[in-house]
């Protein structure tokens, strides 16, 4: 089709024609981090559907951007695991966090790191230790995976208490 040549960051495309439905195209284009998709049903020629995909991904280039919250493996927190060995270990972002906004509305978008209050060892390197929730205007928009980096076995009766003996000193 013909928007892939002519549609500045266009990378994906669906044309479709019946003469009931009439010249219909589902389009992607992606610019910097942001990707959008348009859909044109029921257009009169394949010359006005190319148009009107151009028109909304235009008006969705100029209007929004894509906010990266976190990147994938991205450190978000350090935690202590008071029964673990080790007792210490990173918490990342288990894939690429992003979210579409409004241009000029980025300071509404903010995110809260939420440990869960119950981690049962052993810990595999990968399990799941707590959420980071991003809201926009304090509504919550999406809640996505936090990890450990590492492994954490049970500590040991001798490791526990020399842990209390230092703390104590």
């Amino acid at each position: 089709n013909k928007m892939i040549k002519q549609y500045q960051g266009c990378n994906g495309i669906k044309t479709g024609f019946t003469s009931d439905a009439g010249y219909c195209l589902s389009a992607s284009a992606t610019r910097e981090e942001t990707h959008l998709i348009a859909v044109v049903l029921g257009a009169e020629t394949s010359q006005i559907r190319n148009k009107e995909v151009a028109k909304i991904l235009d008006y969705g280039f100029a209007n929004y951007k894509t906010e990266v919250i976190a990147e994938e493996k991205e450190v978000m927190e350090e935690i202590t695991i008071e029964r673990g060995n080790p007792q210490k270990i990173k918490v990342l972002s288990k894939g690429r966090v992003t979210v579409l906004s409004e241009k000029g509305n980025g300071d509404s978008i903010t995110s809260e790191i939420v440990i869960n209050k119950k981690i049962t060892l052993p810990i595999t390197k990968g399990d799941e230790v707590g959420k980071l929730v991003v809201y926009e205007d304090e509504k919550e928009i999406g809640e996505y995976s936090l990890v450990s980096n590492s492994d954490v076995k049970k500590a040991s009766f001798r490791q526990i208490i020399l842990r209390a003996f230092r703390r104590t000193t």
